[in-house]
């Protein structure tokens, strides 16, 4: 099933999912995007197993390691980065549906101004080919 992956500039892609956990480059605004999923990873065929450690007899396991605590100041100056982060993706996002939206209505006009030509009686090319004025023909 291919896994789909978004860039914050919308190109939507799809991969295999023998790339799930890599990076790829995005090719319309060259941001690197993570490919979600876990990769599998096949012993090689030299490897050993594994065992598990058990802990002494007569003493508990140690406690996984807590993560470290951040001062208010370090909490607030990540979420400003984050904020900050967050709005330039909205931003570029925004400027991109406007360069669509400019892009229509340039194409919109070019088609008019197309059509208008097309449908507009043109100008004979020489002197030669023109008709004649009425009154000239009436008089011979």
């Amino acid at each position: 099933m291919p896994i789909t992956v978004a860039c914050p500039c919308g190109k939507v892609y799809k991969f295999k999912d023998e790339v799930a956990g890599r990076r790829a480059k995005c090719t319309i605004c060259g941001r690197v995007v993570a490919i979600p999923g876990l990769r599998v990873m096949t012993p090689s065929p030299a490897a050993k197993p594994v065992r598990a450690v058990k802990p002494a007899p007569g003493r508990a396991a140690a406690p996984p390691p807590k993560p470290p605590q951040r001062s208010p100041e370090e909490e607030a100056k990540i979420l400003a980065a984050e904020a900050a982060e967050a709005k330039e993706e909205l931003f570029s996002r925004l400027r991109l549906a406007a360069l669509g939206a400019v892009a229509v209505i340039v194409l919109a006009a070019l088609a008019y101004v197309g059509l208008k030509f097309v449908l507009a009686p043109h100008a004979p090319a020489s002197a030669a080919d023109a008709p004649a004025p009425a009154s000239v023909n009436a008089s011979r």
